[in-house]
């Protein structure tokens, strides 16, 4: 019997000791950490609009007929056709003339298609303009002919250095859900302590940019803002939003 209490109270002295320690949370090849029982979790975001320093402007051209722009002039009427190369030469030409270099300038795609429902060919081509400046675009709208281009719309807005201003912001929306926890906390008289989790949500840059010379508008990975309409070039910028998820320690 007396060796029966001694292992139970052994027993219990043990259970009360761990009971009395910290409990502990593995988080596999770290060191374990002491799990915080009184925590905030909040989150935290942050937005930044970035001017681009690189441009990607498309122009797409395409084979038309003289007659399309003549008064009272039917479909059965065309048949004047004004060829690529012409097109392209004129395109170029007046791109030179706005200080934009050749090499600048690529061919992305050569293509053909049926127009009208006549059953003729006409050939188009893809230019990719790469710009510095997006009051070019105004420059480039206003210079060429209209005639023989079927859109104009910007295909990439790019900043060199994008990756720096990324990390503001996502530094910006940490000190964010810092300030919000600081803030609901201080209605109960408490404090932030040390930060035990981070976690990014929707940590991406989005933008969409609008159709010259046509209809409709062109959605991608990034975000152009505008307080004009779409019928000009108008301001565009890239957005950066970031949002934050953290918790912290309850003092």
């Amino acid at each position: 019997m007396k060796i029966q209490n001694i292992l139970y109270l052994t027993t219990m002295a043990a259970l009360l000791l761990s009971c009395g320690q910290p409990s502990t949370v593995d988080i596999g090849e770290f060191k374990s950490i002491e799990a915080k029982e009184r925590t905030i979790q909040v989150t935290g975001s942050a937005d930044m609009e970035i001017i681009p320093d690189q441009i990607e402007f498309l122009i797409k051209i395409e084979e038309y007929y003289e007659e399309e722009f003549q008064k009272g002039k039917r479909q059965e009427d065309y048949n004047t056709k004004v060829p690529i190369k012409k097109i392209e030469e004129d395109l170029l030409r007046k791109l030179k003339s706005i200080g934009i270099d050749e090499k600048q300038i690529t061919i992305q795609n050569i293509g053909n298609y049926w127009r009208y429902r006549s059953k003729k060919m006409l050939i188009s081509k893809l230019f990719s303009i790469q710009l510095a400046d997006l009051s070019m675009i105004d420059k480039i709208i206003s210079t060429v002919d209209l005639k023989g281009i079927d859109y104009m719309r910007i295909g990439a807005l790019k900043h060199t250095k994008i990756h720096d201003y990324r990390k503001q912001v996502k530094a910006e929306a940490l000190r964010a859900a810092k300030d919000k926890a600081k803030y609901l906390l201080s209605v109960l008289d408490k404090e932030v302590g040390e930060i035990i989790n981070i976690k990014e949500i929707s940590n991406d840059y989005l933008w969409s940019s609008h159709w010259y010379g046509g209809s409709g508008s062109y959605t991608s990975n990034t975000s152009i803002s505008s307080g004009q309409s779409n019928e000009g070039a108008g301001p565009r910028t890239i957005k950066l939003r970031y949002q934050v998820e953290a918790i912290f320690e309850i003092k």
